[in-house]
This record gives C-alpha cells, structure tokens and sequence, in this order.
C-alpha cells in the first residue's frame, strides 16, 4: 500500500518475508513526464508484487520512470531490474554502480569465496554462505543503465 507523504512524494513500504529486517522503504516522486523511485527492495516475488501493486495504486508508469539506489545491498536494489522489461535507468555513486553491477556477476561471489578460502573457511562452508547470502539469492538479475552522481549533483523529479 502506498501513503501520500507530500504532494508528489509517496512512500510503499515493502515486507521482507523471512528476514530480519521486515520490510523495506521505498519512495516514489511522481511527475507527470518521469517519476523516481528511490530503492525497491529484494529481487523476490513477494516484494515485487508489494512493489507493483503500490505504484498501480498512484498511477506510476513504469516506462517513464527512474530509479535512484542508496546504496547496493539486495534489500535495496534488488529489484531494480526486474520491474520494467527495458533496461532502466539508475541513479547512484560509482562506487554504488560497480558494487551493483558486481552482485549479478559470478565473479564477484567467486572472488568473495576466494578470499573465505585464503582464511582458512571450508569449500564447502562457503558454498553454503553464497547460496544462503541474501545478497546472492536476491540479487538484481538483468542489464541496467547506470548515471553516476557525485557530491552535490542535483537530479530534478516531481515537478
């Protein structure tokens, strides 16, 4: 469900089955030309339909809008390029983007068990730490058009 924060800026609170965390909040500024929606949860199907379901109900046209990611945990950028078919456009750090991009890239998990081994974790142990991570098993699936920010760049939305 979504809630009218200000004129323009609405807020949908999307749960997190089975996960500590509850829930994750994301924010849309609705424009009449392009909206942004500011992180969008695990890439699950629960929290995609929660997603859906609070854009439809304020009339968000998903063709026409953006998306702009605090930072690359799954429980933020999860699903960001699941919703849409086209490749979406995503406002965030460098660092941000090189992290995002790295989450659906084999290398990356490979790498992070590369170093598990150097410290002396089990093959197996860390098989079972990749595939139970959230980070990896919710992970943003698909091609992304990244815009990089930096300190005091301005984005306008909402009017």
């Amino acid at each position: 469900m979504a809630e009218k924060i200000l004129p323009n800026l609405y807020g949908i609170e999307i749960p997190l089955p089975n996960n500590p965390l509850q829930a994750t909040n994301s924010y849309v500024i609705k424009d009449s030309s392009r909206s942004l929606i500011i992180d969008t949860a695990m890439n699950r199907e629960e929290c995609k339909r929660a997603m859906l379901s609070g854009l439809d109900e304020i009339g968000v046209d998903l063709d026409k809008t953006d998306f702009f990611i605090t930072h690359m945990h799954a429980d933020h950028c999860g699903l960001v390029a699941s919703l849409t078919p086209k490749k979406p456009t995503l406002y965030c750090s460098r660092l941000a983007s090189i992290d995002i991009d790295g989450l659906s890239k084999p290398e990356y998990w490979e790498k992070l068990k590369f170093l598990g081994r150097i410290c002396g974790f089990p093959e197996e142990e860390l098989r079972l730490a990749v595939n139970k991570h959230p980070g990896y098993r919710f992970r943003p699936r698909g091609q992304m058009n990244f815009k990089i920010i930096k300190d005091k760049d301005m984005i306008s939305a909402g009017g």
